[in-house]
This record gives structure tokens, sequence and C-alpha cells, in this order.
């Protein structure tokens, strides 16, 4: 896994995405080695504190579902688009 694992966090007060290993990004225009800037978008910073737990419930669902398709319709493949979820967060996307 090369990124940091979480769980991360939001601090509205330093404006950082926190983990146990330490800050994860900034949405401020503190200096900070480790820090990502990305402007002031609370929602983006929750979603993206969720991105170690989501990347979990993806494999999880992946696992789980094996070769099950939606069954709303042939076209919505669900392990696809599992499947490249992961790939993304992983760095492994095309």
């Amino acid at each position: 896994m090369g990124h940091t694992p979480g769980p991360w966090w939001y601090n509205e007060h330093t404006e950082c995405i926190g983990s146990p290993a330490g800050w994860v990004a900034t949405l401020g225009v503190r200096e900070r080695k480790s820090d990502v800037p990305f402007g002031k978008k609370i929602d983006d910073a929750h979603l993206i504190a969720a991105a170690p737990d989501l990347l979990v419930a993806c494999k999880m669902a992946f696992a789980e579902l094996g070769d099950m398709r939606y069954e709303g319709s042939d076209d919505y493949d669900v392990m696809g688009v599992l499947k490249a979820a992961i790939a993304k967060a992983e760095g492994e996307a095309e």
C-alpha cells in the first residue's frame, strides 16, 4: 500500500487532513513538507478524508460480489466500476 494508512479525518480548526501517521494534506496555505494544498473546499476535505475507508469498502464489495452484474441493466457492470475505482485509488488506472 503506497498511501498513508487510514483512518483519516478532517480537522476544521487546523484545516488539515490527519491520520495516526501524521498530516496527510492541508486546505490552507500553511507550509509543511507533506501538505498538498486543496483550496477551501470543505466538502472535498471530508471526501478525501473518507478515501481509505472507501477503498476498503470497494475491495470488500469486489470480493463479496464476485462476477455478479447489476440486475437493472446489462450495460452497468458493477464489478467493472469497482475494479476501476480500486485501480485508480492504487495508482494503477489505465
